[in-house]
């Protein structure tokens, strides 16, 4: 492959990687937000559940949080829903990443072996020049 080719496939690849890190940094983000709301919900029913039980609560308060609670369950499943979403996301987000990664290492690996063919080149040309100048009877080029 061409070194210029080469070189815009580098370009082309670490762009490529920046912008799934930066995709993933935001999957991983929603997912602390799912999280948090998850835990939020379910604390609330937790207090809402202490409030109505607390020996000073009136019936109204227990009738309150009977007809509350299906809402409350209700916010527990959307928020669990909400993060099991955000987890296949950030999996499938992960392996991109990890493909980016691969396809980048693909080109430097392509750029090295080049350098390094340039440079085997560059030794064998030295080395004939040698080779030449000994065989010379006064060792001159």
């Amino acid at each position: 492959m061409e070194q210029a080719s080469l070189n815009a496939l580098y370009g082309l690849r670490k762009h490529e990687l920046a912008m799934v890190e930066q995709a993933f940094q935001q999957v991983i983000q929603h997912e602390q937000e799912a999280e948090s709301a998850l835990v939020s919900a379910q604390q609330r029913i937790v207090t809402e559940r202490s409030v109505a039980l607390n020996a000073q609560s009136d019936d109204r308060a227990v009738e309150a949080f009977g007809a509350w609670l299906p809402l409350g369950q209700k916010a527990v499943q959307d928020a669990d829903a909400y993060r099991q979403k955000v987890a296949v996301d950030r999996d499938c987000v992960r392996a991109a990443l990890l493909e980016a990664r691969a396809a980048l290492h693909v080109v430097e690996h392509m750029q090295e072996s080049i350098k390094d063919e340039q440079k085997r080149k560059e030794q064998r040309a030295e080395q004939l020049l040698l080779d030449e100048c000994a065989m010379r009877p006064d060792g001159l080029l």
